[in-house]
């Protein structure tokens, strides 16, 4: 089935009702790898509790956009985020409803989650989400997401490579044209033996 942007993230479970495929034929990803990428929700990213600067906006809507999460914290803490990021699943380029925003300080994070957890329900969007401290620093954990989409392209390379290897692809040939630099230096050279010889049997 076809995904589309108005529909929700949820509901692309649905493509996998396939009795016949257990591997997408477009970008090749396994059924259990794409549900499983799908039931993940970020919890593996939320902290014991050790503050940091960069926080966890899980059970987001899947159309909510990086803009919309800066925007929301800057609103709440009057202090303009320096990354925002909605986790995507690195083959399908679909939300996983996660998000992570990092802040210039400790002190602006701690705020947030503060003003957070004296609300009864923090809503995004429309929907009530979930505000915890990241287990890693934004940088590393996007550092491990870029990493994995590396991998994810490589194989893709490699795939392609593959499917390519059976063309059978000329050597170069060896040029025959010789320079004018070449013949006016072999001319050169003849001559010079040339003279030489006649002076040989001059002596």
């Amino acid at each position: 089935m076809p995904r589309s942007e108005s529909r929700r993230l949820d509901d692309a479970r649905s493509d996998w009702m396939c009795l016949r495929r257990e591997a997408c034929y477009k970008c090749g990803a396994s059924r259990a790898e794409s549900c499983a990428s799908l039931a993940s929700d970020g919890s593996e990213l939320v902290s014991s509790g050790m503050p940091c600067n960069t926080l966890v906006l899980r059970n987001l809507d899947a159309l909510t956009t990086e803009e919309s999460v800066a925007a929301f914290a800057e609103q709440m803490v009057s202090a303009k985020p320096k990354n925002a990021c909605i986790l995507r699943d690195p083959l399908t380029r679909s939300s996983k409803c996660c998000a992570l925003i990092e802040f210039d300080s400790v002190t602006d994070s701690m705020q947030l989650v503060q003003m957070t957890r004296e609300m009864d329900i923090v809503e995004l969007d429309g929907k009530a989400i979930n505000i915890d401290y990241a287990k890693h620093t934004y940088k590393t954990i996007m550092g491990d997401s870029a990493a994995a989409a590396a991998a994810a392209a490589a194989v893709a390379a490699a795939a392609a490579a593959g499917a390519s290897s059976s063309t059978i692809v000329a050597p170069p040939q060896p040029s025959t044209t010789i320079s004018t630099t070449d013949s006016s230096s072999a001319a050169a050279v003849a001559a010079c033996v040339a003279a030489a010889s006649a002076a040989s049997a001059a002596a």
